[in-house]
């Protein structure tokens, strides 16, 4: 189950959907479902999320949000509640301090497509990306991946691609700047070559600096 929903409007019992995934609707999951909650930390009952955790009804939970010290190293915030789970249930657990929205926007955009295409991924063909822990059975591993974009290009990067048309459009490319050097070809040649490579490696992904 992954939560995709803010909080609401503020009355004036709280937030409109504070604890709104709570025991009943832990308890309508399959049994050992994964909760990932990478949208407002409160959404989750956390007492229920203990119990469903404590009978088996969710087999692991993955929270992000905010956690917040003060000088006196007091912690606060909706991170703070879970951090008593930790103990009686870290290994289900996977808590990040809103670490996932310390980036640039187009960052966090990329991220949450990504999130979206690993979610569809598992349910529909069973791949797991980006594997964090065991591989649950029935499921086959597809590999650590990077949004497009982001992080840079390595050498692993390229050979997923080495038997497809980035080789070719790049040798075009070469040979469309050598019969311009040469005189022998003309510019509406080299920028066709040059837009065929340039569209090629934007749909692969391979985008920023090279990490070789």
């Amino acid at each position: 189950m992954s939560v995709h929903l803010g909080l609401g409007p503020k009355g004036p019992d709280g937030f409109a959907n504070a604890g709104l995934i709570n025991e009943t609707v832990l308890a309508a999951l399959a049994p050992g479902a994964v909760l990932l909650n990478y949208d407002r930390g409160e959404l989750v009952d956390i007492a229920a999320l203990e119990s469903a955790l404590r009978a088996g009804q969710v087999g692991f939970a993955a929270i992000d949000a905010d956690l917040f010290v003060d000088s006196a190293g007091a912690l606060s915030g909706p991170m703070a509640p879970y951090l008593g789970l930790v103990e009686r249930h870290g290994t289900k657990l996977s808590l990040l301090p809103h670490a996932a929205a310390d980036t640039d926007h187009p960052t966090r955009v990329a991220g949450a497509i990504q999130a979206a295409d690993q979610l569809l991924d598992a349910i529909s063909t069973g791949v797991v990306r980006n594997l964090k822990g065991d591989l649950p059975e029935g499921y086959s591993d597809g590999g650590p991946l990077t949004p497009a974009g982001l992080g840079g290009v390595s050498p692993q990067d390229l050979a997923r691609f080495a038997k497809g048309g980035l080789p070719v459009a790049a040798r075009a490319l070469a040979d469309a700047f050598a019969g311009s050097e040469a005189g022998t070809l003309s510019g509406e040649a080299l920028m066709l070559a040059a837009n065929q490579l340039t569209r090629l490696m934007r749909e692969e992904g391979l985008a920023g600096p090279w990490k070789g």
